[in-house]
């Protein structure tokens, strides 16, 4: 009865099909998040609107502090 790994195997075993597991879901998490969260044509474009418009009043905001009083 004497058993030198035959129980660390079935470890190892069940660890490669959790792993597995793991990452099977991950992958798909990930590629269901990547459509959702992807913009459309449209959107790219409202974005960088909105973008240049922040930089546009941190610009005039800077401008402002440096002529002072």
């Amino acid at each position: 009865m004497n058993d030198k790994g035959g129980g660390s195997g079935l470890v190892i075993l069940l660890i490669l099909i959790v792993a597995l597991i793991v990452a099977f879901l991950a992958v798909k998490n990930m590629s269901s998040l990547r459509s959702s969260s992807a913009p459309g044509v449209g959107e790219t474009g409202d974005s960088v609107q909105q973008a240049q418009s922040l930089v546009d009043q941190i610009n005039q905001l800077q401008q402002q502090a440096g002529q002072g009083p």
